[in-house]
């Protein structure tokens, strides 16, 4: 004896369940294809920056599966390391702004890479700067380790920045650590 399964079938059950309704067993996902349990903001200080006389706090926020906006605040105090001894003694506050390319995990984890750009207030130190701003551009490649809710970041970039004493190469230590929720 064999047994018939009728089942009924409508137009609206089946435009749910062909434009991404809730599979059981499968995390949601965005619109950019990240699930929405993975974090997308991350927080951390860069001590990696001290090598250049700065105190960094760096956020950034991803914004589809490989894509991530970063911004920064440095503030600049002593001359560091890499510093060349033509640049004089001052005091900066610079803002900073990138892109960054997500390339293995959702951002703002894991591999990356990424143009950015800077504007800074300079203020008199030991010597007083030949205009009150400044500015740069620059690039880094790195990655975001994360475990849980923390994060260690490793990198390498560098920039050109324009303090009023012309264009002055410096590299810079991506070592950061945060948080990413």
């Amino acid at each position: 004896m064999t047994g018939v399964l009728l089942s009924t079938w409508s137009p609206e059950a089946h435009a749910a369940g062909s434009q991404g309704a809730p599979v059981p067993g499968e995390p949601s996902r965005d619109s950019s294809g990240a699930s929405a349990s993975e974090p997308k903001n991350l927080l951390l200080v860069n001590p990696g920056d001290l090598f250049n006389g700065l105190v960094t706090l760096e956020y950034e926020r991803g914004l589809g599966r490989f894509i991530g906006l970063s911004f920064g605040l440095s503030v600049m105090s002593f001359r560091g390391v890499f510093a060349p001894p033509v640049r004089g003694r001052i005091i900066a506050v610079a803002p900073e702004f990138g892109v960054r390319l997500h390339l293995i995990r959702s951002a703002p984890r894991g591999l990356w890479f990424g143009p950015s750009s800077s504007a800074a207030y300079l203020a008199p130190g030991l010597d007083a700067p030949t205009r009150p701003f400044g500015f740069g551009f620059g690039a880094a490649v790195g990655s975001n380790f994360t475990l849980g809710h923390f994060v260690f970041q490793l990198g390498v970039g560098g920039a050109v920045h324009d303090s009023g004493d012309g264009f002055v190469w410096s590299p810079r230590l991506r070592l950061g650590l945060g948080a990413v929720f």
